[in-house]
């Protein structure tokens, strides 16, 4: 169960983290700061940071968050910096035209996406099971796109000659359809999920997939369509040198 106290230790570094460098904390910093190692459970609280009024994050950008004055501001915001503003607004209360600071992580550095880097996909669903969120990685928009993300781990070198070799970390955006020649992330039954080259085939066209590894040494698998569930389709690469 949620403390009052993790959450009120919360807020503090959020409130100094925005004074001191004029954007909100990932939440990896925020879990850093207050011992927490699960990006699920810093969501839980900010979340019920949002319910009681404290913040306001914006859904349609990137670690924008609205630190909530607690009683009614009596001097004139425009004469008042963001910095003063996050420093004055503990424990106060206010209108939307009255908010204590609003600082959005684009106004200060380029576009970063917080991306989840997953321990497993949920076989089966088409969809991704955010219970397994292992951590959420902050990575440049320019370099992973749009749309709906997340990570996993590489194993094996089945992908060796596409240039993903066993280790790297993987980016994929969620989509349930890819067309032929994508590279896909991919559940076959109730299988893990595994990253392979995606091709409609069978007659009619379509009634099986194929899944085409990126080495010689392996051979492409052919399942019907109804037994394969495409999670994402890649979009980048990362590896630690």
């Amino acid at each position: 169960m949620a403390k009052p106290k993790t959450r009120e230790t919360i807020m503090d570094f959020i409130r100094k983290f925005c004074a001191d460098h004029g954007y909100p904390p990932s939440v990896r910093e925020i879990g850093a700061a207050v011992g927490l190692s699960s990006p699920a459970t810093i969501h839980r609280h900010i979340g019920i940071l949002e319910k009681e009024g404290k913040l306001r994050r914006d859904p349609h950008r990137q670690r924008a968050l609205t630190i909530l004055p607690q009683e009614p501001l009596t001097e004139p915001l425009a004469e008042e910096s963001p910095k003063d503003l996050a420093e004055e607004s503990s424990g106060r209360l206010a209108s939307d035209d009255q908010l204590a600071t609003v600082i959005d992580l684009d106004t200060y550095r380029h576009p970063v996406r917080e991306v989840p880097l997953l321990g497993q996909v949920a076989a089966g669903a088409g969809t991704i099971a955010e219970e397994h969120v292992e951590e959420v990685i902050s990575l440049p928009e320019e370099l992973c796109g749009s749309g709906e993300l997340f990570m996993l781990k590489v194993r094996g070198d089945s992908m060796m000659n596409a240039a993903i070799l066993d280790g790297d970390y993987i980016v994929a955006r969620s989509q349930p359809t890819a067309e032929d020649g994508d590279i896909v992330v991919a559940g076959i039954n109730e299988e893990e999920a595994t990253v392979k080259i995606f091709h409609r085939t069978g007659t009619p066209k379509g009634s099986t997939i194929t899944l085409t590894p990126a080495n010689e040494s392996f051979s492409p698998q052919e399942f019907p369509a109804t037994e394969v569930t495409v999670f994402g389709k890649l979009v980048s690469v990362l590896r630690r040198l």
